[in-house]
């Protein structure tokens, strides 16, 4: 409940409906669970994603924005659930005999705290600093981050991904191309990878071909317009849609975009003309 009361959720069916889908659809390959899992994605401009020993998978609209395809984003989700199916999050929780309920929202939290957009994280989460301490402590070990990697990407297979998100978006992710040269994302603080961890996903992935991806990328990419236009920097997606638009001009979701972003700079007749223009293109 405290995760709730103090980090706004995106609540629009746009983005509801996408999570909950893949969701539902990575729950499929996996074996009755004993609590129903829910999905949401945190309106904040920070590279995470944490999941409560509950079944409940958090994304952060920052994170979300940097992905480029659904392959990436369900890698992230699928091993947040995996990381909830070996119980590691519980396991860790009771290891720590420090903790007390002050911090366990923190802790849930995947913990917020220590990289870029910490400072809002910071404000966000009542106990600050106690819970910035605890998340060195809590980070993922590298046998759970192995446990969970194999879960997941037999998981991804069976749901019919390519499994190479995982490698891609770490890569991304390690690349430094988000964020300045002295800070960390907050996955990699709680989520902490090394080349050996690379090289054993590749040696899965080679080892277990993956089927031919039967992904359709359109719920994907009109999620992630609406996301970027929405939510994301003002000037930066106008821009970004601008540029769409002049460059892929029979693209709909461009045009869409370019609308969403043109309606929150208050140009509302040009708003109005390239969303007409996407619904003439089927957009939709």
């Amino acid at each position: 409940n405290v995760i709730f009361d103090h980090f706004e959720l995106i609540n629009d069916p746009i983005i509801v409906n996408y999570v909950n889908s893949v969701g539902k659809k990575l729950m499929g390959a996996l074996p009755p669970q004993p609590f129903t899992y829910h999905f949401y994605v945190i309106k904040q401009d920070d590279y995470n994603a944490f999941a409560s020993p509950a079944g409940h998978i958090f994304i952060f609209s920052g994170l979300f924005s940097g992905l480029e395809n659904e392959e990436q984003y369900s890698r992230i989700i699928v091993h947040e659930i995996a990381h909830v199916e070996c119980r590691h999050i519980s396991q860790q929780i009771e290891r720590s005999k420090k903790i007390g309920m002050a911090t366990l929202a923190g802790i849930a939290a995947g913990i917020l705290l220590g990289s870029g957009g910490a400072g809002d994280a910071a404000n966000a989460v009542v106990m600050g600093s106690v819970a910035a301490g605890q998340s060195i402590a809590l980070k993922y070990s590298r046998e759970d981050e192995t446990q969970a990697d194999q879960l997941g990407l037999d998981c991804m297979t069976r749901a019919g991904y390519s499994g190479t998100g995982l490698i891609s978006v770490l890569n991304k992710l390690r690349s430094k191309q988000w964020f300045g040269e002295n800070e960390i994302p907050s996955y990699l603080m709680t989520h902490p990878t090394s080349n050996e961890r690379m090289a054993m996903i590749d040696t899965w992935i080679e080892n277990h071909p993956p089927p031919e991806s039967t992904v359709d990328p359109y719920p994907f990419n009109r999620a992630h317009t609406w996301l970027v236009a929405e939510k994301g920097d003002e000037d930066a997606a106008l821009k970004e849609f601008e540029t769409a638009v002049l460059e892929q001009p029979s693209n709909p979701l461009a045009h869409y975009g370019y609308g969403l972003s043109l309606a929150r700079k208050g140009s509302r007749k040009e708003a109005i003309d390239q969303i007409k223009i996407a619904l003439a293109r089927r957009a939709f």
